[in-house]
């Protein structure tokens, strides 16, 4: 399979697009644990609600559903990152044949 490399969008741009996604992300989560606590209230007053029960379990699924695609985000601006330094390392290639003395490592 063929790694996908993004064409005619800035990686920069990439990398506030997917930090933009984990902000929302822990606003959804956050919205989503409140609701949930709210929730439970609620089914302390009443225990035979099983209406009450089902919202519980839908909350749970967006809690750990906004978890997940926090982590997803952040696996791939990883990975960008982890590419733009690879790229960064073959750049920066060292000559094997005619290596460089430390004094000139050094002043350079």
């Amino acid at each position: 399979m063929a790694k996908y490399i993004p064409q005619g969008i800035p990686v920069t741009r990439v990398e506030k697009m997917l930090r933009d996604t984990v902000k929302e992300c822990d606003e959804d989560r956050e919205m989503a644990l409140l609701f949930l606590e709210e929730l439970r209230d609620r089914l302390k007053d009443n225990p035979d609600d099983s209406q009450t029960r089902v919202m519980i379990t839908r909350a749970l699924d967006l809690v750990q559903s906004a978890k997940n695609h926090k982590t997803k985000a952040l696996d791939t601006l990883t990975k960008i990152k982890l590419k733009e330094i690879d790229i960064q390392s073959k750049d920066q290639s060292v000559d094997h044949e005619n290596p460089q003395s430390f004094e000139d490592f050094i002043n350079d």
